[in-house]
C-alpha cells in the first residue's frame, strides 16, 4: 500500500501543462485500482470506496481497470445492503468492451 501512496504522489507532483497526461496518470487507474482491493482485504471498505471512485473517474489507457472497479463498487453496496446501487454499477460495467 506503501507503494502506491508513493506513486499517486508522485504522479501528483507539480503543476502539468494543459492537455498533458503524464505517463504517471496514465496509468493511475490501474495502480488506484489494486491499491482499492489491498483496502479491501484488510476490511478498509471506506477507502477502498473512495479508491474505486477514484478509478471511475481517472482518465486512463485501458478501460478494464474502469470495469473492474464498478464491479467492485457494486459488490460493496450489496455488502452495505444497497442493492440499487449495486445493481446500478453493475449495469454501467456492461458499456464498457468485453
Amino acid at each position: 500500500m506503501q507503494e502506491c501512496e508513493r506513486y499517486i504522489l508522485r504522479a501528483n507532483a507539480g503543476p502539468q501543462r494543459e492537455f498533458y497526461l503524464s505517463p504517471y496518470e496514465l496509468l493511475m487507474s490501474k495502480v488506484l485500482y489494486h491499491y482499492a482491493v489491498s483496502a479491501w482485504n484488510i476490511r478498509n471498505f471506506r477507502l477502498a470506496k473512495q479508491l474505486l471512485d477514484s478509478v471511475i473517474d481517472q482518465p486512463t489507457e485501458f478501460e478494464g481497470w474502469k470495469s473492474l472497479a464498478y464491479l467492485r463498487r457494486g459488490e460493496l453496496f450489496d455488502i452495505e445492503g444497497k442493492r440499487m446501487d449495486a445493481q446500478a454499477k453493475y449495469r454501467a460495467v456492461l458499456k464498457y468492451p468485453d
